[in-house]
């Protein structure tokens, strides 16, 4: 009798192969990225604080925060996620940062923080929920 001895694998191992990498994949996943949300809204509050610093040194020479056309002193930084945009007067200003659309973060301004010339930040969208929160919420359990 011959038999031949067969090398390899069979359906049934690569079906189970395949299963257990998608349930890894699959628990791995969300928090990856919220890993990754969480990069782009840090990157947002700290040019948030850069901007309101910015700010304060211009007040402290100028006595004031806008220039004399009526804009903020300070331009806004050019970011991949992030849009920012400053209302301010003589004696006060607030800078908000809102993300773009289609750039992991959901549609555009699900995701809102501010900072004013005292320093208070708020949240005021987070992951498309309207919130006020007197801080900036840098993850879903993140609370004031």
């Amino acid at each position: 009798m011959n038999h031949k001895h067969q090398h390899g694998f069979t359906l049934i191992e690569i079906i189970i192969v395949v299963a257990l990498i998608s349930l890894i994949v699959s628990l791995g996943y969300p928090s990856y990225a919220w890993h990754v949300k969480r990069a782009k809204i840090t990157e947002a509050t700290s040019h948030l604080g850069e901007l309101q610093l910015l700010s304060s040194q211009h007040y402290q020479d100028e006595h004031s925060y806008i220039k004399a056309d009526g804009t903020c002193a300070v331009a806004a930084p050019a970011n991949k996620h992030f849009n920012f945009a400053c209302s301010g007067a003589a004696h006060s200003f607030t800078w908000t940062a809102s993300n773009k659309a289609n750039v992991g973060l959901g549609l555009s301004g699900d995701f809102q923080f501010t900072i004013d010339h005292h320093g208070t930040k708020t949240t005021t969208s987070f992951d498309g929920s309207v919130l006020s929160k007197n801080c900036w919420i840098l993850s879903p359990s993140t609370s004031c």
